[in-house]
């Protein structure tokens, strides 16, 4: 065999990465992992996509390179079912094929697979397709990491903008409001007072007179309330629609 020309730094590199070969033909499957082993890939083998099945369920290789032909379950039925259970992290998988119809290639390549190599290859193809797989896995994945990470940034901007404002409003609402309601009680109690003094004052208005005071009562409570009120507390409204609680009683 010729001298393979592969730096330690690359084999190295290479050892990180580990790769399911599912294959049928014992003879091919073995000349497939010596091509990629020898190189410093970690090497993992299946005869058929039953077993391949089981592989991946008990650790999940970096990359997948299977044949579509296989008895028990096939190349195709096997992709469909691996991008069916695993979406994460992101597995690319090479279909190795001795179709040479442009319609078996599409279909594998719609089920899941993200290349195709049609049998017989060169060793050297074999593996800058492998290579060039293994380099989008890492960019897919420092994409995902990257999305998920501005996804919680953001997450916590909202959650920061939805306190500014509640703490606006209840500032604003404190200000606006607490006065005239702290004006209307002392009218009230006022009132209440020279309805007293009257001997034939009128229940009626006294009546009145108190249920303004309980009413205002309130108001001034979730006033009060405003400057403690959490942004996330809601309850419903009209249509199923959300709204800040300002009632003390649904503090959280």
């Amino acid at each position: 065999m010729a001298k393979e020309n592969i730096d330690s730094e690359q084999r190295e590199k290479n050892s990180q990465s580990s790769i399911l070969v599912v294959e049928d033909d014992a003879d091919i499957r073995s000349v497939i992992s010596h091509a990629l082993g020898v190189i410093g890939y970690n090497i993992r083998e299946a005869e058929d996509g039953r077993v391949a099945m089981a592989e991946c369920e008990k650790a999940l290789p970096d990359l997948i390179l299977t044949d579509i032909k296989m008895p028990h379950v096939d190349g195709r039925e096997f992709v469909k079912w691996f991008r069916a259970n695993y979406s994460e992290p992101f597995v690319p998988i090479l279909l190795l094929t001795a179709l040479t119809d442009i319609d078996s290639k599409v279909e594998g390549l719609e089920l899941g697979a993200d290349d195709y190599l049609t049998k017989p290859f060169h060793h050297r193809e074999l593996r800058a397709r492998i290579q060039a797989l293994l380099r989008i896995k890492h960019l897919t994945n420092l994409l995902t990491a990257r999305t998920k990470e501005l996804q919680s940034a953001q997450a916590i901007l909202v959650a920061q903008e939805r306190k500014l404002v509640a703490a606006q409003m209840a500032g604003a609402a404190a200000h606006n409001l607490g006065q005239p309601v702290t004006t209307i009680l002392l009218h009230c109690r006022l009132l209440e007072k020279s309805l007293g003094e009257i001997k034939d004052g009128d229940d009626s208005v006294t009546s009145v007179v108190h249920s303004i005071q309980k009413e205002c009562s309130v108001i001034k409570e979730i006033l009060d309330h405003l400057s403690d009120v959490n942004p996330d507390n809601t309850e419903s409204y009209i249509d199923g629609e959300r709204i800040l609680s300002l009632d003390p009683k649904n503090s959280s």
